[in-house]
């Protein structure tokens, strides 16, 4: 919604909005503790992210995250299984993401891109995932740590802090090799321009790259009193593809474009 708004109102809306996806995962994580079946789990997160697929092309939108908490939620199936099950299951799973990723690359160029979009939702391959694996990742160290406050706390702080330097890292990497310093000083002063600088260029932990600011949604967490909420678990696979329909229909009524 922030893209209604001024930059000076939607800049901090979308700071806000960092929060929401660790709180997805974290609550899916939570979800396969207490569900009575982690494979019907496991099975209403696909239909969702299915069903979300057929809405996102009608939406003309590439938003689907249903994918990311069903492989979320599948790993934790796959590793709290028993020991033979694990092995079995992991091997599995990493077979199935290479066999199927190298069958869409194949079939790429001659479907497109709109086919490997549906294709890859169909099966459950990570080239759909809305969030990219790290949030998979996330969502896995969030359930592991789930039973204790501090090591939820250091673990979700630690993967904040690797997601930071990894983008810083792979920015720095590309300034430096478009500059090319020719000393280790001028390497420093490179390093630190790219960190420290606002003029809008591609480094910008303020107001591009800001996605550390998920940290903030670690208090909400710790609140967390493990007991079930209000019955309404059907109420969020409605909810979020009505919301982003709604965000939509709103966008073309009124002319809004992405990035306006």
């Amino acid at each position: 919604m922030a893209i209604f708004f001024p930059p000076y109102i939607s800049l901090p809306m979308q700071w806000l909005g960092r929060l929401s996806f660790p709180l997805f995962v974290f609550l899916i994580g939570w979800g396969c503790v207490y569900t009575h079946n982690i494979r019907n789990y496991v099975l209403r997160l696909y239909v969702a992210s299915v069903v979300m697929c057929g809405i996102a092309l009608v939406l003309n939108r590439s938003s689907n995250a249903f994918t990311d908490l069903l492989h979320v939620a599948l790993l934790i199936a796959i590793i709290s299984s028993s020991k033979k099950k694990r092995a079995i299951g992991i091997a599995g799973y990493v077979i199935w993401q290479v066999v199927s990723t190298l069958i869409l690359q194949s079939l790429s160029p001659i479907l497109g891109n709109v086919f490997i979009y549906i294709a890859s939702t169909i099966f459950a391959n990570w080239i759909s995932l809305d969030g990219g694996y790290f949030y998979v990742i996330l969502g896995i160290v969030l359930w592991k740590f789930h039973d204790s406050r501090v090591s939820l706390s250091l673990a979700f702080a630690s993967s904040v802090l690797l997601l930071f330097a990894s983008q810083f890292a792979s920015h720095a990497a590309s300034e430096l090799m478009y500059t090319a310093p020719t000393n280790l000083i001028a390497v420093v002063d490179q390093v630190l321009f790219v960190l420290l600088r606002n003029d809008g260029g591609l480094w910008n932990p303020l107001f591009i790259q800001y996605q550390w600011m998920m940290i903030f949604s670690l208090p909400i967490m710790l609140l967390y009193n493990n007991r079930r909420g209000l019955p309404v678990k059907w109420l969020f696979y409605v909810f979020y593809p009505a919301h982003l329909a709604i965000i939509t229909i709103a966008m073309r009524l009124l002319g809004v474009n992405y990035g306006a």
